[in-house]
């Protein structure tokens, strides 16, 4: 599973969530498309898009054509899930894989 996480305002919060998933065992990339334009991320494990704007919301969306996997996992600046509380949403998922989850 990929991670595809959109950063605007809170890079300290981003580099929590990336070491966060870093560990989660489903997650096998993780991608940032960073909106501020006055902030360049740079983060261990993590493919970072640094935009020279903001593109809003719908900009997270295109990473998904360069990702690895099929399966996404969308995750903004302002939320913090567990892997418990991920595992959850993951075993809705495993039983029903056509609808979107969140």
């Amino acid at each position: 599973m990929s991670a595809i996480l959109l950063s605007w305002r809170r890079p300290e919060n981003i580099a929590r969530i990336v070491a966060e998933l870093r560990t989660w065992k489903r997650i096998g990339e993780i991608m940032v498309w960073n909106n501020n334009p006055d902030q360049n991320l740079t983060l261990p494990g993590a493919t970072i898009i640094n935009s020279g704007r903001n593109f809003g919301c719908l900009a997270r969306y295109g990473l998904v054509a360069l990702a690895d996997n099929d399966t996404i996992w969308f995750q903004d600046d302002d939320l913090l899930v567990s892997e418990a509380q991920f595992e959850k949403l993951f075993a809705s998922y495993l039983k029903d894989a056509g609808r979107i989850y969140g």
